[in-house]
């Protein structure tokens, strides 16, 4: 019965010549470092994404459910504990070619701009099925990664998760070739009258805006802030130890103008 009203829903849309909007929730695991699950939600239309951190996937609705953040307190005098209530978004726009994220370094916020990112795929033969949609194997190379992702044209957007886009379809799986990153699609909600702008207004960007190049030049000197922002917060005379130089261990590694 799903997997009827959803190919009436699709043929739908195809007659009437709706724009299709919805939204895909994924389960991501981290390996890169400490083993880490965490829950995101794709929100798109024709024209713009916001792709955003989740804190359950239980909703009926087509609605963001935001994350709830616990304060975290120590008996330390000396030790201090950093508690950033801040959730870390992405906002691409097809019209304006542009893809905005809320980022932070040494705890502070930043809104971090760039051409939204084009990525040379390369579409295989291998075909599988996610979620009742048939999907289409493709793999490319973006900033340091290399990545084999699972698509389906069934789900007519090029918008993707996080900044991975620029397909024929919707991404419902994606893994680096390491396996340290791998993301799999748990619900697809599709509609035709889902209000991306009120989703996007109600998740306001805070900090300085940066170019991506100047968020990145900024990011090299993250644990001399994080030094600074220790000092100021603890005294001077703090026991604080050696800052270890700065290592890229996330999702970017390498950039196009290095």
């Amino acid at each position: 019965m799903e997997k009827f009203s959803l190919i009436f829903l699709l043929s739908t849309f195809c007659a009437f010549g709706q724009n299709i909007s919805g939204v895909i929730k994924y389960k991501e695991t981290l390996n890169l470092g400490d083993p880490v699950e965490r829950h995101w939600s794709l929100y798109f239309d024709d024209n713009q994404s916001i792709y955003l951190e989740t804190n359950s996937f239980e909703t009926n609705s087509l609605t963001p459910d935001f994350k709830e953040k616990s304060e975290k307190t120590s008996n330390k005098s000396d030790e201090l504990v950093i508690n950033v209530d801040i959730d870390e978004f992405y906002v691409a726009s097809s019209k304006t070619q542009s893809l905005k994220s809320q980022q932070i370094i040494a705890a502070e916020p930043y809104k971090v701009v760039e051409i939204l990112p084009k990525i040379e795929w390369k579409l295989t033969e291998e075909k599988k099925k996610i979620k009742n949609f048939n999907c289409q194997k493709a793999v490319g190379y973006f900033r340091g990664r290399s990545y084999i992702v699972w698509f389906t044209e069934d789900i007519p957007t090029r918008f993707g998760p996080w900044k991975l886009s620029g397909l024929p379809g919707a991404i419902l799986e994606f893994q680096d070739k390491t396996g340290q990153i791998k993301s799999i699609a748990l619900k697809v909600e599709l509609t035709s009258d889902l209000n991306i702008e009120n989703i996007i207004n109600s998740k306001a960007f805070i900090g300085k805006s940066l170019s991506i190049e100047a968020y990145v030049e900024k990011k090299q000197d993250e644990n001399v802030l994080m030094l600074k922002y220790a000092m100021a917060k603890l005294g001077r005379e703090a026991n604080i130890q050696n800052v270890a130089p700065y290592e890229r261990e996330g999702f970017e590694l390498k950039y196009e103008w290095e």
